[in-house]
């Protein structure tokens, strides 16, 4: 494989790395404004009395589907649980990104967060039970299953013992 200052200039290649900078800062920037937004748009949304969705769509000029979605929450659901408490949820191999927020949910009725987590912990346990796979053997096949039990015990808050509250 050559290397990019084989065939370009240097100054063609120090324009790129400018670039690429430029680009992944101003994604940043978009990505703090959008959850922002997102953030105050569902607020009201919720507040207000039906037809406030459509009435700021109209005001933002902004198609009404786009901004329902401003609000959504992102989640994955606990699909199963093992007999030794290790709580697993689906996970395809495309579909997560890293900056957001998920919700780990308990798939009951109303869905109860058990946990908020960035998607780049989701994809550090992926990628630690993968590498688990294939030092373990050819038995265990099912990638697309990620055991979060982790993830949920370490965003818990401590629950303190009746009788024992700490002196202030």
């Amino acid at each position: 494989m050559t290397r990019l200052d084989d065939y370009i200039s240097a100054e063609q290649l120090d324009r790129l790395r400018k670039l690429a900078r430029s680009v992944e800062l101003h994604r940043r920037e978009h990505l703090e404004l959008k959850e922002k937004f997102d953030e105050l748009a569902t607020a009201i949304a919720e507040a207000g009395p039906p037809g406030t969705l459509t009435a700021m769509a109209t005001e933002l000029q902004v198609s009404r589907e786009w901004l329902r979605r401003t609000g959504r929450r992102y989640y994955r659901s606990v699909i199963r649980r093992t007999k030794d408490g290790r709580m697993l949820i689906s996970m395809p191999a495309d579909n997560v990104t890293a900056e957001r927020d998920y919700e780990i949910r308990d798939k009951a009725s109303p869905p109860n967060v058990l946990a908020v987590v960035k998607g780049s912990s989701l994809l550090d346990a992926r990628q630690e039970q993968l590498e688990a796979y294939l030092e373990g053997g050819e038995h265990l096949t099912n990638i697309s299953v990620v055991d979060v039990s982790h993830l949920i015990e370490s965003t818990k808050h401590p629950t303190v013992a009746p009788g024992t509250e700490p002196e202030v």
